[in-house]
């Protein structure tokens, strides 16, 4: 919590255990991803500080939440067929699930990198780059490394959701009842369908200065980047990347079991790490996964949407607790509505219930009375 002032993490730990959160180490986790989110470096007259008041206020706005929880506007829900996303979201937290389809979610967390992702769609797809390939020569040297992406460049567009040049469409399996949109969809030299998905992550470029390095420059201390140091940013990353996501993977899994259109054999996962040079977005990594049904995708497939209609038809099961992860819930868009981060309930119901978002008796802090 070293981007906070050691009043604000008092305070910050207090709201928190007000939400029934007393797990330090989860705590810790949890205020540096907020630190992360709504902190920003701010000049002042003694000199440059990182600050993190934003990241109280967005605990403020869910004491409010709480307090008037009987209040929280109800999304009408009448839809009568399952799509991936639905399936993605169950997957990624079915709490998280629960609060999309129960309420309207006028505070959601992390909106601002929503909308980057939903830009850099129209900046950086995957469609600009086929577009620039043969032209860009960074881009072919990346393509001829890469068997996956050479595939993919190489084969025939048949739709792209996220393009003018195509009429959106849902593909919808009247067998099934599932509705499915992917990214992509392409036709290989072998005359086979395959889907891509695309995935935008913010990971700050390991070449760039940390303010650290910076401000040791402009002192007069060093210059450029620390090698130790970016080595160890390099290895985080490529650790980092390495690591693809079950809620993105049911994604694709979905589209090729239910879009019938094409008969779509596998799918690929695009994951872009992407930085900005002032405010404009750029690639400096990215990492793809084939994937192609096997009794081990078959059974996680059939098992996911097994237990998301027993969900819908009990309207409640059994939550995991164990599963809770700091980052996770810091990250999660609607969190701000979530009474399972504090690890308290192992019931989970649909529509979710108000009073999962009850407060706990906690003392206010001696050092804050002061």
């Amino acid at each position: 919590m070293s981007n906070y002032s050691k009043k604000q993490e008092i305070y910050a730990t207090y709201l928190l255990n007000k939400f029934g959160i007393n797990d330090y180490q989860f705590i810790d986790s949890f205020l540096h991803v907020y630190s992360i989110l709504y902190g920003y470096y701010q000049k002042y007259p003694s000199g440059t500080y990182y600050n993190s008041s934003e990241s109280i206020t967005q605990l403020l706005v869910e004491k409010d939440i709480r307090t008037t929880r009987n209040l929280i506007k109800l999304k009408e829900n009448n839809k009568k067929h399952i799509n991936a996303t639905d399936l993605s979201k169950y997957v990624f937290c079915s709490a998280s699930y629960c609060i999309s389809n129960t309420f309207i979610i006028d505070y959601p967390t992390g909106e601002k990198q929503r909308q980057i992702g939903e830009n850099l769609h129209s900046k950086l797809n995957l469609i600009k780059k086929i577009e620039n390939y043969q032209r860009d020569k960074q881009i072919e040297e990346e393509t001829s490394s890469n068997d996956y992406l050479k595939n993919i460049f190489n084969s025939k567009l048949i739709y792209a959701g996220h393009s003018d040049n195509f009429e959106k469409q849902v593909f919808y399996n009247e067998v099934t009842n599932i509705a499915s949109e992917p990214d992509y969809i392409f036709l290989d030299s072998n005359n086979t369908y395959f889907i891509v998905e695309e995935k935008y992550h913010y990971h700050k470029d390991p070449k760039k200065q940390t303010f650290n390095e910076m401000w040791m420059e402009w002192n007069g201390y060093g210059y450029g980047v620390d090698e130790d140091d970016y080595d160890e940013r390099v290895n985080e990353l490529e650790e980092k990347s390495n690591i693809f996501f079950n809620n993105h993977i049911i994604q694709v899994l979905t589209y090729i079991k239910n879009i019938k259109k094409y008969n779509i054999q596998y799918g690929y996962l695009v994951y872009w790490y992407y930085d900005f040079n002032s405010s404009e977005p750029y690639i400096h990594k990215r990492k793809i996964k084939k994937i192609a049904l096997s009794e081990y995708y078959e059974k996680f497939y059939s098992k996911t949407l097994a237990n998301f209609k027993s969900l819908k038809q009990n309207k409640s099961e059994e939550f995991d607790i164990e599963k809770i992860n700091p980052n996770k819930c810091a990250n999660c868009v609607v969190n701000k509505y979530c009474g399972h981060k504090n690890k308290k309930f192992n019931d989970l119901s649909l529509p979710y219930n108000t009073e999962y978002l009850q407060f706990f008796p906690v003392e206010f802090p001696k050092e804050l009375k002061k």
